[in-house]
């Protein structure tokens, strides 16, 4: 695809389904950005406090300096 190219339509044929996060770690390894997403499990009598992984991504630094673009974007934009 050339840059002057429009991207690809995004397409959903099989439904993903939303993950919802409280919290997340970043790192930077071989040059690709890791991100582990978890919520907080409380403590119960079973057992100890934990933060659960739900989700992980894995991408390139050119799709993790677009998603940092985007997200400076969506949030000056302030709450809805």
């Amino acid at each position: 695809m050339a840059d002057h190219d429009p991207p690809p339509a995004l397409n959903e044929p099989v439904i993903v389904p939303d993950i919802f996060v409280e919290g997340c770690e970043v790192d930077s390894v071989n040059g690709e950005l890791r991100i582990v997403g978890w919520v907080n499990v409380p403590r119960s009598e079973a057992q100890d406090a934990e933060r659960r992984i739900v989700g992980r991504w894995v991408m390139t630094d050119p799709a993790a300096r677009a998603v940092v673009r985007d997200l400076r974007k969506v949030l000056s934009k302030g709450s809805n």
